[in-house]
């Protein structure tokens, strides 16, 4: 049995590869603004009173929303 794929068929491959980099990417820099807001596992944001005393707060806030994006929105891209 010989599997025969259609010209152009590793640019499928390579985009869902570059999606994982991309969140791969994204936990990485919630790492490492978690570290710099210093908010504690495993609360998910930054309370008020956190983002009242800290502007690194809402740094996290903002990478830790845009990762919750990526990631309700990837399963619609790949399936895509």
């Amino acid at each position: 049995m010989t599997l025969v794929l259609p010209d152009g068929y590793q640019y499928v491959a390579a985009s869902l590869l570059s999606a994982a980099w991309v969140i791969v990417w994204q936990i990485v820099r919630i790492g490492s603004a978690r570290k710099a807001a210093g908010i504690p596992y495993p609360q998910l944001y930054a309370e008020n009173t956190q983002l009242k005393e800290n502007p690194a707060a809402l740094r996290y806030n903002c990478v830790q929303r845009c990762h919750q994006n990526t990631l309700e929105s990837i399963p619609l891209i790949l399936i895509s």
